[in-house]
């Protein structure tokens, strides 16, 4: 056996310098083909604590992986591993005596050294490990059969008299008696719920290790139904059909029959069992929670409380947490033993058990129970009479699957359980139908005074669904309709209210603070009310989800979530979840794909379109952060948040756009950054306006990129973003081909370029005769002005201008028509020595050298240098920008192109542009107290762009400063009539505008 020479007091803990040798009465056993297979480093990550303690325990049934983790944790470990099994060489027997487990643990820790003789009494044994110059862990799996407390003396005593390099790991389908208190001992117990499969994992275990994939809804289901045991998911797996349209039918018919596992229940579980218990357990399976009092109630005896304390002895899979007075029996065998019950009595005498069970249970402050008992009962009047005595119970209480295959006269006529479906659908993410559930047990609760309550709770909950599926933005105090008030404007989580927060209130603070994009009060504020929030499940997720994406990006941390979000009955918040750790996984994987593709589908199947969004959000956050945002993703974000009326995600969505496109370098870059801080600013997300002006400095050179990057840092610093994300992108700035026209440099003629209320163009101030070339080539002439000097390529131009026909020929007709352009803008210039109308490469632009102008230039630079302005705080100086801006907008943009698809986006876009720099113009007037002015700027605004509703407001507050109050009241219901045009409901304008001052 290796030995130290001169061994220091102080053992070193560094195991990362010592080797790894896996010894034991042979080797660590070879994972069986199984479960075994997948590895889940968070486990193994787990036992790695085992460095820093003397012992660790892994307490878990038959079948939950034991063995498996302890072989995959030894195979990687720096240490020197000496395996012991109580069953080796032994036939099974388990160990009796002390003098069996010295000779066990000597056989083990000889595998180290074959030279030595194995130890064959303790203090051999002792001065063996003390000697050994490196450290070692002791592993004693199957440790339940050691059954004499000689043998677990020697465990006791080995531990005290070694030093701090030996270690103990322990796996048992038992607790053991070892008497941590008086070795005091630092120590670390894994129980079986570590042990437990995650969907992530089931999901992982199924594609990876089977290669037989599941859909999500069905990985969820498995995992709820055998509660993440290994076992029984290998015997799942090896009892499904090929197919997945199978694989799901299996699944779904779990909760009806178990078959799968049943030999291995038998011999693995209750085979250790008298008949007499196996018996016990299976008429008290109808019960979700054994104690004495039930059971003797039950069956009408006395001695319930010792055959629950000999079975929880024999079987891990019968357990308390509570001492004694209530035992679990695992989901699996609960339903292996029910299905048995069944085919011994038949349907009816299983009811009447069901029955009994419930009555037992009505004597109990156990309502929801009770009713899940009347529920497999099939006792329909009693599940109404329970409802009307208990309904608030009930429905307290999460667990809300009873409601799935509930009769459908039942649900119409019963407001408790309508509102039940709606509670369980509303959990689920399915808002419409949650919506209209709530409504009919809203409508049916009116017709009886007894339904008060539950009338309440469903006109709450109905509301609470409206909001999220229609964007109502008349928010109660409830935090939900609050919060989707927040996601529409940021502005909404302020509460004026001078009294200290709810946990509640604080978290809808922290979501405004988060979507203003200021992350660091939104970590703090998080952090404050996390804790708080133990009371509300459904708010204590959301922190838990914001504070995980915000926080250390952990997906084990993200899978915790996901796992408690299943086991307390919200099953959205576990598929967004496991969603989120899909993503966080994504940013360290070594071969990045992006993720969530088949959650979206899911989504997308289910018809959950804030799941979708919220997804894909994820999606492109970490293609932004992995350094490579996906223009697609972004992209679909806006059009689907524009449906749901996110203004305030849609701005995060149109930074991430901008980013993306000035990643890759494209030609309209500038302009989306440019449209991307309009929207930004007009929604009230100052972190959002950073992340524009960033992705506007990767868009620009020189001293303009440095101007743009200076104002997206002064804007981050003012938001609190706490970072600089634009520049977590790798640009991608395509090569010049070689004597490629610089535009812009030459010394040609001056142009000057209108393009705002109607196209004009002068050279040298003078008009040329535009009127002697066709119109495709006037065309070609207005795309190329609109691009205001940058090049377009010349796939676009054919794209817009000549659609269908074919390359070569529309190739040609591009090229006349640039010529003929160019004959009327420099009559006489030699072939090759035009300056206007310049060619780079495959790109056409029309060069606007020194002295040259155009309005949308104009426009763009003015209202930019009004934005630097308004971030230094020089009013006056943007106010003067602003004005030139306005000047320079006349109308819309090349309205003589009418409706031709290539000019619409521009057109809008610089009318949103044009109508956001009104409004702030506005107010700015308003802060210098120039009401007129402001009343007049706010006008323009809603002149160019009458849906907007700042501008109405802005506009109301202007005639408010000035005194006119009937000019304000006019102005409301103008308002009013453009929300009823829209098909809006009219009152919402006094939602939305403030209300006069009075005296």
């Amino acid at each position: 056996m290796p030995r130290g020479s001169a061994r220091s007091n102080v053992v070193s803990e560094q195991w990362s310098h010592t080797r790894s040798v896996s010894a034991a009465v042979g080797q660590p056993p070879t994972p069986r083909r199984s479960s075994s297979h997948l590895l889940r480093p968070r486990l193994i990550s787990a036992l790695d604590g085992l460095r820093q303690v003397r012992l660790a325990t892994v307490v878990a049934p038959a079948g939950a992986g034991k063995t498996t983790l302890f072989a995959q944790w030894a195979r990687q470990a720096p240490v020197d591993v000496a395996w012991c099994r109580t069953s080796a060489g032994s036939g099974g027997h388990e160990i009796d005596s002390a003098e069996a487990m010295v000779r066990r643990l000597g056989d083990a820790v000889s595998g180290l050294a074959p030279q030595l003789s194995p130890a064959r009494d303790l203090d051999t044994l002792v001065r063996e490990l003390t000697e050994h110059d490196s450290p070692i862990v002791l592993v004693l799996d199957d440790a339940h059969r050691v059954v004499s407390p000689a043998a677990i003396r020697v465990l006791d005593q080995l531990l005290l008299r070694t030093p701090p390099h030996v270690h103990l790991l322990v796996g048992s389908r038992r607790p053991l008696g070892f008497n941590l208190a008086r070795t005091e001992l630092p120590s670390l117990v894994l129980p079986a719920s570590a042990l437990r499969f995650r969907s992530v994992e089931t999901a992982a275990l199924f594609r990876k290790v089977y290669d037989a994939p599941l859909a999500p809804d069905d990985v969820a289901a498995l995992t709820r139904h055998t509660d993440g045991w290994a076992a029984a998911l290998h015997l799942f797996h090896l009892s499904a059909p090929g197919s997945p349209v199978e694989r799901h039918q299996a699944v779904r018919a779990l909760s009806a029959r178990v078959r799968y596992a049943d030999d291995y229940l038998a011999r693995e579980v209750l085979g250790v069992l008298t008949a007499a218990q196996v018996d016990f357990l299976r008429q008290t399976s109808v019960f979700e929670v054994l104690s004495a009092r039930r059971c003797d109630r039950l069956l009408g005896g006395t001695d319930s409380q010792t055959h629950l304390l000999a079975i929880e002895q024999a079987s891990a899979l019968v357990c308390s947490a509570d001492g004694g007075s209530s035992f679990q029996v695992h989901p699996v065998l609960r339903a292996h033993l029910a299905t048995q019950l069944r085919n011994r009595l038949g349907d009816t005498e299983v009811e009447e058990a069901y029955r009994s069970a419930a009555a037992v249970l009505r004597g109990e402050p156990s309502p929801a129970e009770a009713l899940r008992a009347y529920v497999a009962a099939s006792d329909w009047l009693s599940v109404r009479d329970l409802l009307a005595a208990d309904g608030p119970a009930v429905l307290a209480d999460l667990r809300l699957d009873w409601v799935e295959g509930l009769p459908q006269p039942l649900i119409e006529d019963d407001p408790w359980v309508a509102h039940a479906v709606a509670l369980r659908a509303f959990r689920n993410g399915e808002l419409r139908k949650a919506q209209h559930a709530a409504e009919l047990a809203r409508r049916t609760a009116a017709a009886s005074e007894r339904t008060e309550v539950c009338a309440l709770l469903a006109e709450q909950l109905e509301v609470v669904a409206r909001t999220w599926a229609d964007g109502d933005v008349l928010p109660s105090s409830a935090w939900g309709e609050r919060l989707r008030a927040v996601v529409r404007d940021p502005a909404a989580a302020h509460d004026r209210s001078t009294a200290p927060p709810s946990p509640q209130q604080a978290l809808v603070r922290a979501a405004g603070q988060l979507l203003a994009g200021n992350l660091v009060a939104a970590r703090r504020t998080f952090a404050s009310c996390a804790d708080a929030l133990h009371s509300d499940p459904g708010a204590q997720l959301t922190v838990g989800l914001l504070s995980t994406s915000l926080g250390a990006l952990d997906p084990d941390a993200a899978d915790d979530i996901a796992d408690a979000a299943d086991r307390l009955g919200f099953p959205w918040y576990a598929r967004i979840a496991a969603a989120v750790a899909d993503t966080l996984r994504y940013l360290t994987s070594p071969t990045p794909t992006l993720p969530l593709g088949e959650h979206l589908v899911d989504a997308e199947n289910r018809g959950d379109a804030w799941a979708c969004v919220v997804l894909l959000g994820f999606r492109g956050a970490a293609s932004w952060v992995g350094g490579r945002p996906d223009p697609e993703t972004f992209d679909e974000l806006i059009r689907r948040l524009r449906v749901l009326d996110a203004p305030a995600l849609e701005a995060w969505a149109r930074a991430g756009l901008a980013v993306a496109n000035a990643a890759a370098q494209l030609p309209d870059a500038a302009r989306d950054a440019e449209s991307a801080a309009g929207f930004a600013r007009s929604a009230g997300v100052p972190g959002a306006l950073a992340v524009a002006y960033g992705a506007l400095s990767l868009c620009r050179t020189g001293p303009r990129a440095t101007e743009a990057a200076d104002l997206a840092a002064a804007e981050a610093e003012a938001a609190g973003l706490g970072c600089s994300p634009w520049n977590w992108v790798r640009t991608e700035r395509p090569e010049r081909p070689a004597g490629a026209v610089t535009v812009g440099d030459s010394d040609g003629p001056t142009l000057q370029v209108r393009c705002f209320g109607r196209f004009e163009i002068r050279v040298d101030g003078e008009l040329p005769p535009l009127e002697r070339v066709r119109p495709r080539a006037r065309e070609v002439l207005r795309m190329l002005a609109l691009a205001a000097g940058r090049p377009v390529h010349r796939e676009l131009l054919i794209e817009a201008l000549w659609p269908g026909l074919d390359p070569s020929a529309a190739t040609h007709n591009l090229h006349v028509a640039v010529s003929s352009v160019r004959a009327v803008l420099e009559p006489g210039a030699p072939r090759g020595a035009a300056r206007l109308l310049a060619r780079d490469g495959d790109r056409y632009s029309l060069a606007l050298g020194p002295g040259s102008t155009c309005d949308l230039q104009v426009f763009e630079s003015s209202c930019l240098a009004a934005e630097r302005a308004r971030v230094a705080g020089d009013t006056g100086a943007a106010i003067r920008s602003l004005n030139v801006a306005l000047e320079a907008y006349t109308g819309d943009v090349l309205p003589e192109d009418g409706p031709a698809e290539w000019v619409l986006a521009a057109r809008e876009r610089f009318r949103v542009r044009a109508a956001e720099a009104a409004a702030l113009l506005a107010e700015l007037h308003l802060v210098r107290d120039q009401a007129e002015s402001a009343a007049s700027a706010a006008l323009r605004s809603i002149d160019i762009d009458p849906c907007r509703d700042g501008s109405w407001r802005l506009l109301v507050s202007a005639y408010d400063a000035t005194g006119d109050l009937a000019a304000a009241e006019r102005a409301r219901r103008s308002y009013a009539e453009v929300l009823a045009s829209l098909g809006v409901v009219a009152n919402t304008a006094s939602a939305v505008l403030p209300r006069p001052r009075r005296g």
